[in-house]
């Protein structure tokens, strides 16, 4: 007696109450197909995301590696449909599963499918655990041995299975009636340190980067690996170096060289298995030089090569500060240099399905989708419209914030074969996948029965329209309407008011080079009287031969550079410019102006384009249109109104 009571700690409650409570599961994957869009409007049919190898399409996963038969979107976002059909089935892409003896703890959404006359509300849905060990596909546990009771209502179901491996992926197949599936789970006790994600490196230099990864709950430091690879065939930079943190500045390397790195995570004595290996392959960060060459016509800028880079984008902006209260154009284009000038607008010459347009109008980073060319115009064609593909002409993305986000469009243009119009302004958001689209702030669209505005004609007229709620990324989108139709603009000018001071950034050019430097022509615009200036930003790029299995790899952008070009042109003497008055005169759509020393005078559209250049005194000898004109002279720039 005496000795079984010295055994006798604890009372059994106190003693269970010592029994340490099991890990709870953590969740080692998960599926909540948020990347899943609804079609919009709800057309009543569904679209498949399987391909017919049983593949699904990986744009609507976050984790590629899915299979499946059968299964569509449409009527909700955020949801897969499980067709009514005896092969339907989903399954995930394969994971890790053989730690805890195998097992596994699977959660997730269902609600059967409903249809009019249905005579049932309960159905079964089957959860089965699969082997993809050496590129296999077996089942681990019975088909139907883990049925799932569920019903037409949204619900969470959970259950555990028995036999995940190592490489094991997780399979559903619906019932007879199919239904929709959400937010999957696959859970396991862990009890080991999780495997870091080592994300892309930064501050790519050629002798340094920055390497990052995620953090692991629970980690006290991190070891860190750089190395080279020759042969698969690793030589050490720096080997399980300690770190705390979740990032690591590296240095000492040899630009020479490619480097990959990779982490592990470290607790006690655990330490976690290595994370993925990130190849250090990267572009500096360019640096632009000196700006040279400088004239009223234009300029040049060069950069040093940074490692690794083999072609250059070059974006050149023009930075324009109101010295009033203005109307300033951001584009105004009469379409004198597109293709196809010897074609009659009546017979224009159909375009490509897209293209950039920089090389034909005297403001950058415009496109076009179906152009139709001909002399003085473009055309927006949708011969294709049944198909989907609309005739469209798209301005750069820019910050249109000023007054208040308004924007007015000018245009000459006229319809043909009954089209007609429609007007956007769009903001920009971030792309999540191919289904995002921007958002459209403003719109007009002459077609609408409800517009208040007159239709388009057959006949050439000069129409002005105002978009509203633009923002510091924003653009604005002019689509032709109708099936076949063709809309014709013979000029296209895009306008803000700005206050005095306020200050407007418009892209100017853009090139693709494998020099080192860049002519950038203005058309003399840029006046330092104006208090206008050209800024330069400069991304390097690794382009790789065609053929390589490569990826092209980019630069940050530059820096910002600036330069403003002079007034006076350097063969005048600043005695023989102060010297001469350049009184300007105005006679029948002329103008004159006097010029004693015979300087160069240059006469330009409000959007920069060249009009006449003189060094007498008659500058402009043909009639010019009514309009606001600037003539620059050595002594300055004046803004003259015909």
């Amino acid at each position: 007696m005496l000795a079984a009571a010295a055994g006798l700690l604890f009372s059994a409650p106190e003693a269970a109450a010592l029994i340490p409570d099991a890990p709870d599961p953590a969740v080692v994957f998960e599926e909540d197909f948020s990347l899943v869009p609804a079609t919009t409007p709800w057309d009543g049919k569904r679209y498949p995301v399987y391909n017919q190898d049983e593949t699904l399409k990986p744009e609507f996963f976050h984790q590629p590696g899915w299979k499946g038969w059968y299964i569509s979107y449409g009527e909700q976002a955020g949801v897969v449909r499980m067709e009514m059909d005896d092969d339907t089935y989903i399954q995930t892409p394969a994971v890790e599963l053989s730690a805890d003896g195998g097992k596994v703890t699977v959660s997730f959404e269902f609600r059967m499918a409903t249809w009019e006359g249905q005579k049932t509300t309960t159905d079964k849905v089957y959860v089965q655990l699969r082997d993809r060990a050496d590129g296999m596909d077996k089942g681990i546990t019975g088909i139907l041995a883990n049925p799932v009771e569920v019903n037409t209502d949204w619900k969470e179901y959970r259950l555990t299975l028995e036999g995940g491996t190592a490489d094991c992926s997780v399979r559903f197949w619906a019932g007879s009636y199919g239904g929709d599936l959400r937010n999957i789970k696959v859970l396991q006790v862990r009890p080991q340190l999780d495997v870091p994600v080592a994300d892309r490196f930064t501050d790519f230099t050629g002798e340094s980067f920055t390497a990052h990864w995620r953090a692991v709950e629970d980690a006290e430091t991190y070891l860190l690996s750089v190395f080279t690879l020759d042969n698969d065939t690793r030589s050490y930079h720096i080997q399980d170096f300690p770190v705390e943190g979740t990032e690591y500045a590296v240095t000492g390397l040899d630009p020479a060289k490619t480097y990959h790195y990779t982490v592990k995570a470290r607790k006690g004595e655990l330490t976690s298995e290595e994370s993925a290996a990130v190849r250090c392959f990267g572009v500096p960060k360019p640096v632009l030089g000196q700006f040279s060459d400088i004239t009223t016509d234009g300029f040049k800028i060069s950069w040093e090569a940074p490692y690794n880079a083999n072609t250059y984008q070059l974006e050149t902006f023009l930075k324009h500060t109101a010295p009033q209260d203005e109307k300033y154009y951001l584009l105004d284009e009469d379409f004198l240099s597109t293709p196809s000038q010897n074609a009659q607008p009546d017979s224009p010459v159909r375009g490509e399905a897209a293209e950039w347009l920089d090389d034909y109008l005297n403001r950058s980073n415009w496109s076009v989708k179906r152009p139709a060319y001909a002399a003085d115009c473009i055309g927006l064609d949708n011969t294709y419209a049944s198909m989907g593909q609309y005739g469209e002409i798209d301005g750069p993305t820019m910050d249109l914030s000023a007054d208040g986000g308004k924007v007015t469009v000018e245009m000459r243009v006229r319809a043909r074969n009954a089209a007609s119009l429609s007007l956007y302004m769009m903001n920009v958001r971030e792309k999540v996948n191919e289904f995002t689209s921007d958002i459209i702030a403003d719109r007009i669209e002459l077609w609408d029965e409800k517009s208040q505005l007159d239709p388009l004609s057959e006949e050439w007229t000069d129409r002005t329209f105002t978009l509203t709620g633009g923002n510091q990324e924003s653009y604005i989108a002019i689509q032709a309407y109708g099936y076949g139709t063709l809309v014709q603009i013979d000029r296209l000018a895009v306008s803000q008011n700005l206050k005095s001071g306020e200050t407007v950034r418009v892209p100017f050019r853009s090139i693709v080079t494998g020099a080192c430097e860049a002519y950038i022509a203005t058309n003399g615009e840029g006046f330092s009287n104006d208090d206008d200036e050209f800024e330069c930003e400069l991304m390097g790029a690794y382009v790789p031969n065609p053929g390589q299995e490569e990826e092209t790899v980019t630069s940050p952008w530059s820096e910002t550079a600036s330069v403003r070009l002079p007034t006076k042109q350097s063969g005048i003497s600043d005695a023989a410019a102060d010297s001469a008055s350049f009184a300007i005169a105005t006679d029948g759509g002329r103008i004159t102006v006097e010029n004693p020393a015979g300087a160069e005078i240059a006469v330009y559209t409000v959007s920069g384009t060249l009009v006449a250049r003189s060094f007498a005194a008659v500058v402009a000898t043909a009639p010019l249109p009514s309009g606001i004109y600037l003539v620059a002279t050595p002594a300055g720039t004046r803004k003259v109104a015909l």
